[in-house]
């Protein structure tokens, strides 16, 4: 700081009094350095319309000031309305210097000025087409021997922004292709937006496709697969009619593969008869691999004879 005496040049007078007889001067070396530029954006666009993200013509700002001043300066921003915009726009706008704390800095020195910077804002047609997508052509490279059942995709739709001319043209969107790389379990990927002719997709979020596979399945037929007695009282003695009939295996193509006719086991079972003659009910017992409802019996029932 410099204290100044104040000194009186008047001509052809005598000052009688002054009420200020000297000045104190802050003095700083002259500083610039570069800061980095924010752009906040207030307002919302037409309805109907998407604005990209806004082009700057500089990540940063050179300020020139006092160098205390200048050293508290960390961002310069500019504050961008965009509410009711239908259309782009190109503009220039001041810049706000503020410190840390978002307090803002004035550098008042002959040497500063205004900053600025250039804002570019593109604003398109918006508008929402739903997602078709086809189990056989989006899904790909399952595990041999495994197939895709359904798909559930997340979201169903999307938005669209670019011209209306190209807009107008598309009803809808398709989704690239998914790699399984061998999956054989039921996934949740994510999947991308097919290529557009001129329009981009611009909806927040990524698009979700639940991937449901399985194991191929087959069907085996066997014939006349030996039907035997369980639980035959002590002391009789039991006869099958038609001791024999075809069975059909349905299941998973690594439980029917090595399956055998010796693999199925057919039954009566006779708990508590005792001699006479019955109709009973064929059964099989479980086979591995094979869920509840893959054996179908032929013949479901048999005439025994006991005695």
């Amino acid at each position: 700081m410099l204290d100044i005496d104040v000194q009186s040049n008047v001509s052809n007078a005598t000052v009688v009094n002054m009420s200020q007889r000297s000045v104190a001067l802050d003095i700083d070396r002259l500083s610039s350095r570069s800061v980095p530029i924010e752009c906040e954006v207030a307002g919302a666009v037409k309805e109907g319309y998407y604005m990209s993200a806004p082009e700057l013509s500089s990540a940063t700002v050179k300020i020139v000031g006092p160098m205390t001043e200048v050293k508290k300066v960390k961002s310069a921003v500019c504050k961008v309305p965009v509410n009711g915009l239908a259309e782009s726009v190109k503009a220039t706008y001041e810049l706000t210097l503020l410190d840390e704390n978002g307090k803002e800095i004035v550098l008042n020195t002959s040497e500063s000025s205004v900053p600025s910077v250039v804002v570019t804002i593109n604003v398109y047609h918006k508008k929402t087409v739903p997602i078709e997508a086809d189990a056989e052509t989006l899904i790909t490279n399952v595990k041999d021997g495994y197939e895709v059942t359904g798909i559930e995709i997340d979201p169903l739709e999307v938005d669209i922004a670019g011209g209306a001319e190209a807009l107008a043209a598309i009803s809808k969107v398709t989704l690239s292709p998914i790699n399984m790389d061998g999956a054989d379990s039921s996934v949740i990927m994510t999947a991308e937006v097919a290529p557009l002719k001129d329009a981009e997709v611009v909806s927040a979020g990524s698009i979700s496709v639940y991937v449901k596979i399985a194991e191929k399945h087959s069907e085996k037929t066997f014939n006349n697969v030996p039907i035997t007695v369980k639980n035959l009282g002590e002391g009789l003695k039991a006869k099958i009619i038609q001791d024999s009939t075809s069975v059909t295996v349905k299941g998973g193509l690594s439980a029917l593969d090595g399956l055998k006719a010796r693999d199925v086991d057919l039954y009566a079972d006779l708990t508590g008869k005792g001699t006479g003659t019955y109709t009973v009910d064929v059964k099989a017992n479980p086979i591995v691999g094979i869920e509840d409802g893959g054996i179908t019996i032929e013949n479901t029932k048999v005439t025994v004879i006991i005695s």
